[in-house]
């Protein structure tokens, strides 16, 4: 009996919110080898996000040398914020002809939520500042 009402409370390997719930009271809930995984919850955490940004091919190079970012929002116009470069996808994706790049923001007063649209802005040289026009274009 306690090993069967162990299965009641889920624990998750971090702090988070609940942003997307699944499931309500009552509901069945199947596990098994037969049944379609069904998520239950959304947890997201909101004291560090990680926001992807699609760099354009051009300024690939530059980012080698950037380790910080500036960040804003639409929602915080007068809040700068700083992001950390943690990572890249090392590849140009042959569609949109961009390098995927991942940053990562501290957020300790949570003012950004999970899925907020923000603008980086990268550190590029002057010289990288020309217009440039899209190869589809």
């Amino acid at each position: 009996m306690q090993q069967l009402q162990g299965f009641e409370k889920i624990y998750a390997p971090f702090d988070g919110v609940i942003t997307a719930r699944n499931t309500d009271i009552g509901d069945l809930i199947q596990a098994g080898a037969n049944t379609t995984p069904q998520e239950l919850f959304h947890l997201s955490s909101v004291d560090r996000l990680r926001v992807f940004v699609p760099v354009p091919e051009i300024y690939q190079s530059v980012l080698h040398s950037v380790k910080e970012v500036g960040l804003s929002s639409d929602a915080y116009p007068k809040e700068r914020f700083m992001g950390i470069i943690a990572r890249s996808s090392d590849a140009i994706d042959p569609l949109s002809r961009t390098l995927r790049v991942e940053v990562d923001i501290e957020n300790p007063k949570t003012l950004l939520l999970p899925g907020a649209y923000v603008f980086v802005h990268l550190p590029l040289p002057a010289a990288s500042q020309s217009p440039t026009i899209p190869s589809n274009a």
